[in-house]
Formats: C-alpha cells, sequence, structure tokens
C-alpha cells in the first residue's frame, strides 16, 4: 500500500477566479464570407500563459447545460434528445492574456440569449 500525498500548496485542479457564466446575445454579425452568423464573449484571465479550460452551452432554452455538441456540417448544435430542437454551437480559444467564447449558427434567426459557462484552471498550460 502506498500513500498519497496532497498539498494545496500547488494549483491542482484550481480554478482561476475569471471562471464564470454570462448570457450570450443570438448570433447576429455574419462572419467566415457570410456562411455562418456569430456573436464573441472575449474573457480576460490575465495568466501569461495559455491555459487549460473547459466550456459549456446551454443552446436549446431547456436548463439542460452542454458541452461542445457541434454538427460540423450545418454548424448547430441539435438536440439529439428532439431532432426537431436546433440551437447555436460554440466554439473557444485561448491565448496567454484572454478566452474567446464565439456562439455560431448558420443563419441569423435566433433571437434569444443563450446561457455560457467557462471554466479556466491555473495549474495547467499548453
Amino acid at each position: 500500500m502506498s500513500t498519497i500525498f496532497l498539498t494545496s500548496q500547488r494549483n491542482a485542479m484550481k480554478r482561476d477566479e475569471s471562471s464564470g457564466s454570462t448570457n450570450m446575445a443570438a448570433p447576429k454579425t455574419s462572419a467566415y464570407g457570410g456562411s455562418i452568423y456569430v456573436t464573441n464573449l472575449t474573457v480576460p484571465h490575465n495568466l501569461g500563459k495559455v491555459p487549460v479550460f473547459r466550456y459549456y452551452c446551454e443552446p436549446f432554452g431547456d436548463g439542460v447545460i452542454w458541452p461542445p455538441l457541434t454538427d460540423r456540417v450545418t454548424g448547430q448544435s441539435t438536440n439529439p434528445l428532439n431532432v426537431a430542437q436546433s440551437g447555436p454551437g460554440i466554439a473557444a480559444w485561448a491565448d496567454s492574456t484572454n478566452l474567446y467564447l464565439q456562439l455560431f449558427y448558420g443563419s441569423n434567426a435566433l433571437t434569444a440569449t443563450y446561457p455560457v459557462y467557462w471554466v479556466i484552471y491555473k495549474d495547467y498550460a499548453l
């Protein structure tokens, strides 16, 4: 049998204070040659490194939070439990100072706001 020692002096999977949530407006800005509509959000983290992060969205207005789930052909999320429901896809990327979230959809027909969530970890970096 071995002994495991964990100390809080390290940032083992500790969330950065910049982790959080907000509501994003429906994608309305034409991008990528007009084939996709987007809404962007910039979250400053100022860690000085590209952090490991996770991000989620509630694309169907039903209280269910999904990880990135996108149809690569249509550029939108489709609820696998209800194929009639459609919502925006979500993408994210980071640099040494900011996390960037982007909702996208194949048209500008959506009108709702969409809750988005992100977790930025202090201890890992790419």
